[in-house]
Formats: structure tokens, sequence, C-alpha cells
């Protein structure tokens, strides 16, 4: 009896490794806390075989822990290769030659990926926002046009430093908003968004869309739809747009001054949409 026990025992054993374990993960880098089912669960499997991060011990990742400046600096630098910086010349007093980090960020400022704080501090600690991530990626891509100036979030002012990378970060799948209407840009940025958001940005296992608008059809009063196309690979997507006003930067209309021969300028707001100018609100506070 004792040993018929032993040898079931022995077989559920054999059947626990066949199925990857005890069932807490099945992750191929062995972190307990990335479940196979985790939206970054690719992202950090590639991120650790690529030598661009590790876990923060044998089994943890700490995916929802936060991310710091020289912590995804570095991340970045490593998922271009680990470039050797072209200047030897630090000007940070909070970064000293001997940091990890150190080639990564004055590859990272030479490069016009970010810059310091201020013009002697990097602040290598400090958290990094969703906002200042997606810039960070846009630089180091080469600051590519987005599509369209459309913007959805109530949170990104068309005005706004980071407004093209937030669309662009959109447009090519990397990241989206916290929820519809809004993008979050001053949330801090997780180990598991970082590595998510580096994975889609310049991983070779990723398509990367090359997307053409083909066809829109809205208005101001009824809203409507834009229709892209990728030209790589056929793959087409619609971005359903709401009604009301898209207003573009503030502007001039230059208008005849009647019985005069002169004009006058009108700062207001133009909508991107219908062209109606509006000298009466004040849409990017």
């Amino acid at each position: 009896m004792k040993r018929r026990i032993i040898t079931i025992v022995t077989l559920f054993s054999i059947l626990l490794v066949l199925w990857g374990g005890t069932g807490i993960s099945s992750n191929a880098s062995g972190f307990v806390d990335v479940p196979s089912g985790a939206f970054y669960y690719d992202a950090v499997n590639w991120a650790v075989a690529n030598n661009i991060t590790q876990g923060t011990d044998s089994t943890h990742f700490k995916p929802n822990s936060p991310c710091i400046r020289s912590q995804i600096v570095t991340f970045i630098w490593k998922a271009y290769g680990s470039p050797e910086p072209d200047t030897e010349v630090n000007p940070f007093v909070d970064i000293q030659n001997t940091d990890y980090y150190y080639k990564a960020v004055l590859w990272a400022v030479e490069n016009d990926i970010t810059s310091g704080m201020d013009a002697t501090h990097f602040k290598p600690n400090k958290p990094c926002t969703r906002a200042q991530v997606v810039t960070f990626l846009w630089n180091a891509a080469g600051k590519p046009e987005p599509l369209s100036s459309y913007n959805s979030f109530s949170d990104v002012s068309i005005n706004a430093m980071y407004f093209k990378a937030v669309r662009w970060a959109g447009e090519q799948d990397i990241t989206y908003g916290t929820n519809a209407t809004h993008f979050s840009p001053s949330n801090t940025c997780s180990r598991g968004q970082i590595v998510t958001f580096i994975y889609r940005a310049v991983s070779d296992q990723i398509h990367h869309h090359d997307w053409v608008l083909s066809q829109e059809s809205y208005t101001c009063s009824q809203g409507g739809n834009r229709e892209y196309y990728c030209t790589t690979c056929g793959e087409t997507k619609t971005e359903v747009i709401p009604k009301g006003h898209k207003w573009a930067t503030k502007t001039e209309k230059i208008e005849a001054v009647p019985g005069h021969y002169t004009t006058k300028y009108i700062d207001g707001y133009r909508c991107d949409i219908c062209g109606f100018f509006n000298t009466s609100i004040n849409v990017f506070k």
C-alpha cells in the first residue's frame, strides 16, 4: 500500500512538470507574478531573453512596481542594442560613471530621446509617467508624424509637448488610453507597462503597421468614421469620431474692415473638421 501511494505521488509530480508546474506560472522566465494571461506576459519573456531587463529576484518580476527614469532609458538603450555614446561629457551631477545607467543616459541625451530635469540634474530615481515614456519611444523612433491630429483624450491638450507622441503610440498599437476618453499622462508607468510598450515599439516579433488613411466621413453635428489600411499587411481599422467640434490651436482670422482699406486680426480657435471659427472660448487652458 505504501509503495502504491509513492507511485501515485511520483506520477502526479511528473504530470505537474508536463503541465507546466503547479499552475502558479507557466512563464518561461520563471516569475510567479507573471501569469500567462497577463497583457505583459510575452513582453516580459522577450525582455528577459534579450537581456533588456531581469526580475527583481529569481522568481519575481514585480510588474506593478513603478519604473524610474534611469531604468526606462536603460531598457530603451538595451532594446536598441546598447550602442556606445559618442560623447564622454556628462553634464549631470547626480549621475556617476560607475552607475549602471551611465552610458544609457548619455546615449539618450545625445540622441534627443530625453534630457535632464534641468541643465545639471537627470533625476534618475524619479518615477516616469505614461506621457514621458511614449515621448521617449517616439523620440527614439525619429519623431514620426502621426496620421491625424484627432484627439479623443480630454486630458491630452493638442498643445501638449507629448500630443504627437500619444497619437503615434495609439496608431502603432503601442498603447492606448486608460479608458476611451483619458490617457492619464501623469500616471506613473509600471514595469509591466514599460516592457510592453518597448516590446510593441521595437521588437522584430511585432508587425509594425504602416497605416494610410483610405476614407473619412464625419461631420461635427453627427460624428462618423475614419478608415485606415496597412500598406504592408493589408489590415484595416476604423477610428470612430464622435460628434462635436475638434478645435485646432489658437489662430488669427483676418477680416476686412468695412469702409476702410485695412484689415483686423481676431484671436480664436478654428475647428479642424468644419472650419468654424470661435472667438468666445478658451479650449486649451
